[in-house]
């Protein structure tokens, strides 16, 4: 007999993503923050209250009351749609209760990236901050260098390995990426000087764990909210407000201003579609400039 238990059910959906659609952790803690909000909102227990009008309400609820971006919203109503859609193959429900449901139009924003003398501010601010172990200053940098010059993820840096960093080829390995796709990165001659910096301050260390990147006091590697604090504590020291994900806009920004070559950027990001990576070409001001400079009017 199918549960009922609106729980269970998700359980069994997240189940379902991890095995089939290869569902990274991050997605799935996701899925359980906004299920955890709207059974909250809406105080179900079972599937078989689940309805339109309970969607429907929790959505614009939560645009009204709560005061959602137009983002937020459109990923609730996704996860919230795959959810259904979910449910409706297995015959749990009759219909995909999101149908019909309006939607406020995506917004277009520009992502935010750091100047280049914002990006050496934060990376001579971290090598000098003060801490009992040298070596934390060595990787912290490095940590901040592999998503300026590589353009990684937050999860990809802690996902990391040893032997995922080539320096005799001078190339990094991605694995599994976002969209479960691998990806090799160029070493840029900048980024391999931290790198081997970093290699060397951690083997008089004699940490033995297989992760590039490691806990300093314990023989473990660094997870993303770790890697979350260091940046925190190097924004609050350098008053640079920045965030792991704004490093790789900023490499993006930049690998394209040097090269003119969107698809190798689109290569580089790992993104699946190069229309993705077509935004960063809007944030190169040196193309602006030299266009409005070419203004007929402009003599």
């Amino acid at each position: 007999m199918k549960s009922d238990n609106f729980t269970l059910v998700l359980d069994q959906f997240l189940q379902h993503g991890q095995i089939y659609k290869n569902f990274q952790p991050e997605t799935i803690k996701g899925y359980r923050s906004t299920f955890k909000l709207f059974a909250k909102m809406t105080n179900i227990e079972h599937l078989s209250q689940l309805s339109k009008a309970m969607i429907e309400r929790f959505l614009y609820d939560g645009r009204i009351d709560r005061n959602w971006s137009v983002s937020t919203f459109l990923t609730y109503y996704k996860q919230l749609r795959a959810f259904c859609n979910w449910c409706v193959k297995k015959d749990l429900i009759s219909e995909n209760y999101t149908d019909g449901i309006d939607k406020p139009p995506a917004e277009f924003k520009l992502p935010k990236v750091l100047t280049e003398a914002q990006s050496e501010k934060i990376l001579e601010v971290a090598y000098h901050m003060t801490y009992y172990f040298k070596i934390e200053n060595i990787r912290n940098r490095a940590i901040l260098a592999i998503m300026l010059f590589a353009g990684l993820r937050l999860t990809e840096v802690a996902n990391l390995k040893r032997l995922d960093v080539d320096f005799e080829n001078q190339t990094i390995t991605v694995r599994q990426g976002k969209w479960n796709k691998d990806r090799q990165i160029p070493i840029a001659s900048r980024l391999r000087y931290f790198l081997h910096e970093y290699v060397e301050a951690r083997g008089k260390s004699e940490s033995g764990h297989i992760h590039f990147f490691s806990s300093v006091k314990r023989d473990k590697p660094i997870f993303p909210r770790g890697i979350q604090l260091i940046c925190r504590k190097v924004r609050d020291k350098s008053g640079v407000k920045f965030s792991p994900h704004m490093l790789r806009h900023t490499f993006a920004t930049m690998a394209y201003q040097g090269s003119r070559d969107i698809y190798a950027v689109s290569g580089l990001m790992g993104h699946s579609k190069v229309e993705t990576t077509q935004i960063y070409t809007l944030l190169s001001m040196t193309d602006k400039r030299n266009t409005v400079e070419r203004h007929i009017m402009n003599g």
